[in-house]
């Protein structure tokens, strides 16, 4: 595999030329050339960015460059992940039955932070039907990065990495974040008004909206749940739960995966990417 940083003493042209082959799936890491450490004096962000024809292979610990924690009424404490995750130089829509992406990583954020889906892997009375969204759940133990520790150490978010990037910049395009696993970017809340790359930019609106139900026993596409929820309350509000939500076609500018087939500044002829959609409270 090729490393994405050459050697310092190779000839500086030959340098430019191999640097300006690359795709952004290589060069839109935080990598740590320094040495530098953070939580537990754990080396922070990655730490190598290989590549070969097909694949990019990011060395990181999971840890990321800036000051974390604490996470209230959180007993986990993060660690050393020494992850290697593999991105795909070629990604492709799939054209056949979805798979849902299950629990833990599903990406991983440019500074080598985990990316969870909004799902904090419990269920109401554990029957499998009423998801608890973590954000309802588990954001009492957000630090003031929004991430938190796993029981195994993995450090991540489920929500907006606001110490990633500058989350308020309504005036830029907003940068590469992260790559989900298929190979698609990820990138933050604000994007040209229009795929084409044309028009102002704007914060991304998601299509999900709350449901206007009092009662949990029937599931977003309307069909009886296998197992009642409880009634919306104080104590259950509307937003506790995934299945509070439903996709509502052209109403924001995302589609059902929280993305859509634009022009962006790294890849103007346009690419599949997903983009943080945040609410008035910026999460």
């Amino acid at each position: 595999m090729k490393k994405a940083l050459l050697p310092f003493c190779l000839i500086l042209s030959v340098y430019q030329l191999t640097f300006a082959q690359l795709s952004p799936e290589i060069t839109s890491w935080v990598v740590n050339t320094s040495g530098a450490t953070g939580y537990a004096g754990i080396l922070t962000n990655v730490q190598t960015v290989q590549y070969s024809i097909n694949n990019v292979y990011v060395s990181c610990t999971c840890i990321p460059g800036y000051s974390i924690g604490p996470w209230a009424g959180n007993p986990n404490t993060p660690s050393n992940q020494n992850f290697v995750f593999k991105i795909t130089l070629s990604p492709q829509k799939n054209t056949g039955t979805l798979t849902a992406v299950g629990l833990g990583h599903i990406g991983v954020w440019s500074n080598g932070v985990s990316i969870f889906n909004a799902d904090d892997g419990q269920t109401y009375n554990n029957a499998g039907v009423w998801h608890r969204n973590a954000l309802f759940w588990e954001g009492i133990s957000f630090d003031s990065c929004l991430g938190h520790p796993a029981p195994n150490g993995e450090y991540h978010h489920h929500v907006n990495p606001k110490c990633l990037y500058n989350d308020m910049d309504s005036t830029h395009h907003s940068p590469i974040i992260g790559y989900a696993f298929d190979g698609f970017p990820v990138y933050g809340a604000y994007a040209y008004a229009d795929t084409t790359g044309s028009g102002p930019i704007k914060r991304m609106n998601s299509s999900y909206k709350t449901r206007h139900i009092t009662t949990r026993d029937t599931l977003p596409d309307g069909t009886a749940a296998a197992s009642a929820g409880p009634a919306v309350s104080s104590q259950y509000p509307i937003g506790a739960f995934i299945q509070d939500y439903v996709f509502v076609p052209g109403s924001g500018d995302l589609d059902v995966h929280n993305g859509r087939f634009c022009v962006t500044p790294e890849y103007p002829n346009r690419t599949y990417a997903y983009l943080v959609a945040l609410d008035s409270t910026r999460y």
